[in-house]
């Protein structure tokens, strides 16, 4: 292995070595359960708006 390359490959090792603890935590505190819930709330919010915008903005175009 290139000696250049190591300290890149030790240092992504630490990062996801600090996510996977912050993961870790999150979904042991039940927090990980709330944005479950939260992001449920969001996508019908965000489908009904798009369905919305979908069959409003399908009109005809001007006739000039």
């Amino acid at each position: 292995m290139d000696r250049a390359r190591k300290p890149v490959i030790v240092y992504w090792s630490w990062v996801f070595l600090g996510l996977a603890l912050v993961a870790g935590v999150l979904g042991l505190s039940g927090l990980a359960g709330a944005a479950t819930g939260m992001s449920y709330v969001l996508f019908l919010l965000f489908f009904v708006a798009y369905l919305v915008s979908f069959f409003i903005g399908r009109r005809p175009p001007p006739i000039a």
